[in-house]
């Protein structure tokens, strides 16, 4: 994935500095960059300038680039269309977002990655149900593709189904082979020269969401116990329950958004 941003970025860069008169943002005609050039040429400008305005958070002018592919070059090109719905998504324009991974998946159905994504958007929007759907689906086409795992896993815990999250999440621990790798780095005899194992930092998240489903049984235990000892509840018990409930309330919480993977660029 990072090669191609670089080569995007890159072949943007060389069009740029062989033709100083290109296109400025704001003007009124902006896809007549490298109009001479080939479809193929032209694709590349586009979604390398694209890239580029998406790593300096500058969304509406990746929204630009990726249409002139989309309604000057190709409208069939799905990979404009997935970077497109991920700015519209930066922008929270969940409408169009839904619309531009709908055109992907019509594209290519057995696009994992837009599944997810979408999933994403829907459960952004709080539309849960149709966000477990694209996940299921993400992993029909890819049983092993973890950030849906995860990110299934944390619509349950939003539903409060913490069974289906605790598998979900153990299950890429699993896949991760983590437990192995934390063996290793503590094995008293490894040698220090030794290279690191190397994992998936998105599974390594898998422990800590496993850590907030957990605290959240904790969490109804504690609350259990206050209901049932009444006045004679222990003051350590409800200090301890105050301040996971806080940690909750103000830190934990899966609803906002923040915890969810997103696959930013098109692979293929």
């Amino acid at each position: 994935m990072l090669k191609k941003i670089v080569l995007y970025a890159t072949l943007a860069l060389m069009i740029l500095s062989a033709m100083p008169m290109l296109v400025v943002v704001g003007q009124e005609n902006e896809c007549d960059a490298f109009e001479s050039g080939s479809d193929a040429e032209r694709t590349s400008y586009y979604m390398g300038e694209g890239a580029a305005f998406i790593r300096s958070s500058n969304f509406a002018s990746a929204i630009r680039s990726y249409t002139c592919i989309i309604e000057d070059i190709d409208s069939d090109y799905a990979d404009a269309y997935y970077n497109r719905a991920a700015a519209h998504t930066a922008r929270r324009s969940f409408e169009d977002a839904l619309e531009d991974y709908g055109q992907v998946l019509s594209l290519e159905p057995s696009n994992f990655q837009a599944f997810n994504n979408r999933g994403v958007v829907y459960a952004a929007d709080g539309e849960y149900e149709l966000a477990l759907a694209d996940f299921s689906s993400a992993l029909n086409a890819d049983d092993a593709y973890i950030p849906a795992i995860i990110n299934r896993g944390i619509v349950s815990t939003i539903q409060g189904d913490l069974d289906s999250a605790e598998a979900d999440f153990l299950q890429v621990i699993e896949l991760g082979d983590l437990e192995a790798v934390i063996a290793d780095l503590q094995d008293p005899e490894r040698d220090p020269e030794a290279p690191l194992p190397e994992y998936d930092q998105d599974a390594v998240l898998a422990y800590a969401l496993l850590g907030i489903v957990q605290s959240q049984r904790a969490s109804t235990n504690y609350d259990n116990y206050l209901f049932l000892a009444g006045g004679n509840a222990d003051g350590r018990v409800q200090s301890a329950a105050g301040a996971l409930e806080s940690r909750f309330e103000f830190e934990l919480r899966f609803d906002d958004g923040s915890w969810f993977l997103l696959a930013n660029l098109a692979d293929s």
